[in-house]
């Protein structure tokens, strides 16, 4: 069944009301009506099960008839992506989405060729915002995905959680791979990764993240593509620190 994502403004106590395009999906793609139990998600962890009861010609209402604790993620992964070529971003936030990350911050870098203006960046955000709500819903994420507003990589320092597994990939890394890196950290639960651009993270920034507590690690032998060193990245981290 398709989860429907409900944001906290369209739920007043146990009733819920469904407009725009989760409304068309629900009236007129799979012809949903009174009576009829859907299943949503409150980007809380929670799993709501509502019953409609009204359907008008721009939203339908809805009773909450019973709400589930989704079980939480053992991990909660950060991902500060550099801003790649082509579009790419858009691709990895869908990636991010489906594998469970909660986080994407976009970065720019000293190599980061895309720079964008800041109504540019303003609708990009909005775009990778809407991205990831959509697959959110698709894969029936329980919780959200935050796509935070494009920062310079030293201001990431302000958005860092205490405590936090800091990592930055590096392709220049000889003596520290990620797998051996998180072996002896099984009991981390936040975890919080910088991928660089096509041309990967200088030398001089990889001592300003030494600086923030981040601690370079190789991704493997061979040389990958940024949208690749990003979702292998998420995806080791997650197999490594997440129990079955």
């Amino acid at each position: 069944m398709r989860r429907f994502f409900i944001p906290a403004a369209r739920i007043d106590g146990s009733r819920v009301t469904v407009d725009g395009s989760d409304f068309h999906h629900l009236i007129h793609v799979l012809r949903k009506q009174s009576g009829d139990i859907i299943e949503a998600t409150d980007g809380w962890g929670n799993i709501l099960r509502i019953r409609i009861t009204d359907t008008g010609s721009e939203f339908a209402a809805g009773e909450i008839i019973e709400q589930i604790p989704a079980p939480e993620r053992a991990v909660t992964l950060t991902l500060y992506q550099a801003i790649p070529r082509q579009g790419l971003f858009d691709f990895i936030i869908e990636k991010c989405a489906e594998l469970g990350v909660r986080r994407v911050v976009p970065v720019v870098t000293e190599r980061t060729v895309v720079r964008l203006a800041e109504e540019r960046s303003a609708k990009k955000l909005e775009r990778w915002r809407r991205i990831a709500n959509e697959t959110v819903k698709k894969v029936g994420r329980a919780d959200t995905i935050d796509v935070l507003p494009v920062c310079g990589l030293t201001e990431i320092e302000g958005c860092l959680s205490p405590g936090s597994l800091r990592i930055a990939a590096w392709e220049m890394e000889e003596t520290r791979g990620l797998k051996s890196f998180l072996r002896d950290k099984l009991e981390i639960k936040d975890v919080e990764i910088v991928i660089g651009p096509e041309g990967g993270l200088s030398a001089g920034e990889i001592t300003a993240l030494t600086g923030m507590g981040f601690e370079s690690v190789s991704l493997g032998k061979r040389i990958l593509k940024v949208e690749t060193a990003a979702i292998a990245a998420i995806a080791n981290i997650f197999y490594e620190l997440e129990s079955d």
